[in-house]
């Protein structure tokens, strides 16, 4: 980096006091909501994505 010059310092760069605390603040909230979620299909019938293991689709209701 150039004298003078500010930017982001190599490696990885964390924000303490506002970003993990924000994150904090934001699963606090989401997992509750979380927790209403149903599956609307039956699981036999999930198309099953093997090489990226998963589901093509994941149909829920809250």
């Amino acid at each position: 980096m150039r004298p003078g010059r500010r930017g982001w310092p190599p490696g990885a760069v964390h924000c303490r006091r506002l970003g993990q605390n924000l994150a904090r603040v934001e699963l606090q909230i989401a997992i509750p909501a979380l927790r209403d979620l149903r599956l609307a299909a039956d699981p036999e019938e999930l198309e099953i994505r093997p090489r990226l293991l998963g589901v093509r689709e994941l149909p829920v209701t809250w």
